[in-house]
């Protein structure tokens, strides 16, 4: 009986030993199984990753397309800019030459005034003098026909006396 319980025992160390090893092949199925599902979130991560790194290239070439979109933009609004202040300037001396010409003009209406009012005053003179011109010419005519008639008097007289004188001589 001692054989056999040496049997029995060797029998259950048997049975222990083949409960451990079961346990470590559970353990390893369970790795196996652990292993492969990790692995397998690990290649869907991959997949992710891979997703997401095509993603942000994509993002990364539209973002250097809208930087030179935008160099674009800066650059014709720079240019546009400049126009503008060009414009500006342009508009600010146009202004400034209109003053210039409106101060002219003023001076000109002015002038144009002072040669109106001028011109009165000659037509004003010129009238005067037609009429002093008028008085003096009828003053003439009168000292003209003054003139006549003194002389036709003189002739007269001068008949007159030939006349005595023939008559005292005669």
């Amino acid at each position: 009986m001692d054989q056999v319980k040496s049997i029995i025992a060797k029998l259950e160390n048997i049975v222990a030993d083949i409960n451990l090893l079961m346990q470590e092949v559970s353990k390893i199925e369970n790795r196996d199984k652990v292993s492969l599902e990790v692995e397998k979130k690990l290649n869907e991560k991959s997949l992710n990753l891979s997703v997401k790194e095509a993603e942000h290239k994509e993002k990364v070439r539209k973002l250097e397309q809208d930087r030179e979109e935008i160099s674009r933009f800066a650059g014709k609004f720079s240019l546009r800019e400049k126009q503008i202040v060009e414009k500006e300037d342009q508009l600010r001396k146009d202004v400034e030459s209109i003053e210039k010409i409106k101060t002219e003009l003023a001076g000109r209406e002015l002038a144009v005034a002072d040669v109106e009012e001028e011109k009165a005053k000659l037509e004003i003179e010129k009238k005067n003098f037609e009429i002093i011109r008028s008085k003096v010419e009828k003053e003439r005519l009168i000292a003209r026909d003054r003139k006549e008639a003194l002389d036709e008097r003189e002739r007269k007289m001068t008949v007159k006396e030939e006349l005595l004188k023939r008559r005292l001589q005669g």
